[in-house]
């Protein structure tokens, strides 16, 4: 390995995601000198403060585009009007000779389910509107006393607090805000500048007249040379795509401690 040291590189951001950028700021820690000099110790903080805010944002995003996800809410519904059906088909099941609410019930799936549970495989937003008109109907012709004592007031109460759930979840009833998802642009181009400010510090470290230096500031460096080369290889067997998200390049000046507080950049 050449002794000569070109810090240029280490003067741009690589190319990062936000497991790429959690990764590589975590090596870049675990690699950082022993007994560091304050200023080096400085950007150590503000890069270790950097990684575990865009590890909270990544946590929070993932959370949010869960809580958007109208599925789990669509398969719950289902659920809930598929037991509600089978307790009233079970009742009208029985010989209404011997017992009379065997009628009832029969009554009742001729009401609600005249399709059976067709309607749950419509479209999420029609679906909905097909729940609600049985709701409805069972509120308007005083349905429930029978449906609770046919089939247990807790299968109705489901199918009540499931569809509200469910009306939530497509935004019907709930409108829900257009950043309900945590961003992680932000968290993760901070973690870019924390980088670089970092890499600088440590390139600040070599001294021409004391090789030594030079094994300790390769060593401290690695894991960006290391994240550079897996990138250039998969970018050469055409598997890069969109699996990393570009950061543009952040320029940094000479390495110069950072200010109080850190700066930041701009159906079915």
């Amino acid at each position: 390995m050449s002794d000569a040291f070109d810090p240029t590189p280490y003067t741009r951001a690589p190319l990062l995601n936000v497991a790429s950028a959690v990764t590589l700021g975590t090596a870049l820690l675990v690699a950082m000198p022993k007994k560091p000099e304050p200023r080096l110790a400085k950007a150590g903080k503000r890069l270790r403060a950097a990684v575990v805010s865009l590890q909270q944002a990544w946590v929070e995003s993932d959370a949010a585009t869960a809580h958007g996800d109208p599925r789990p809410a669509d398969q719950a519904i289902d659920n809930s009007y598929a037991n509600l059906f089978a307790r009233l088909q079970a009742y009208a099941s029985l010989d209404p000779e011997v017992h009379p609410k065997a009628t009832r019930a029969a009554e009742l799936i001729s009401i609600l389910f005249p399709t059976g549970l067709t309607f749950l495989k419509l479209p999420y937003v029609e679906e909905w509107a097909e729940s609600k008109k049985r709701l409805d109907r069972i509120e308007s012709d005083d349905l429930a006393k029978d449906l609770d004592a046919l089939a247990g007031k807790e299968f109705l109460g489901e199918v009540r607090r499931l569809h509200e759930r469910y009306g939530e979840a497509l935004g019907v009833t709930k409108v829900r805000g257009p950043a309900e998802a945590a961003s992680i642009g932000e968290p993760l181009r901070k973690v870019a500048e924390a980088v670089v400010h970092y890499a600088t510090q440590i390139a600040g470290l070599y001294d021409p007249d004391e090789p030594s230096t030079l094994d300790i500031v390769r060593t401290a460096l690695a894991p960006i040379d290391e994240l550079r080369v897996g990138v250039a290889r998969r970018s050469a067997a055409g598997s890069e795509g969109s699996a990393t998200l570009p950061v543009p390049p952040v320029p940094v000046g000479p390495a110069t401690p950072a200010p109080a507080g850190g700066s930041a950049s701009p159906g079915h």
